[in-house]
């Protein structure tokens, strides 16, 4: 295989694993992690307590599973802002 095979292949690797691997952050002023969102929806605070849940078809529900809003179409950084963080 060439060099150039390689490469191309690890990039496609660095790619797949940049984009779902590890959570989102969400950051104060300070860069400073408020929460993280992980891939499968869960929302938790800095501290890593689950504050909540976010469903692929944009229903956001708190710790208890219950519904608390609904977010279709909005980015869900933004929506987990709105729901936790805005006071």
């Amino acid at each position: 295989m060439s060099i150039r095979k390689y490469l191309q292949v690890f990039v496609l690797c660095f790619f797949a694993l940049s984009t779902g691997a590890y959570a989102q952050r969400i950051t104060d002023s300070g860069f400073g992690t408020i929460a993280f969102i992980k891939s499968d929806g869960t929302i938790q605070d800095s501290g890593f307590k689950v504050i909540g849940h976010f469903k692929e078809n944009g229903t956001i529900q708190d710790s208890s599973f219950r519904v608390i809003g609904h977010a279709d179409g909005i980015p869900m950084k933004w929506a987990v802002w709105y729901f936790f963080f805005r006071d």
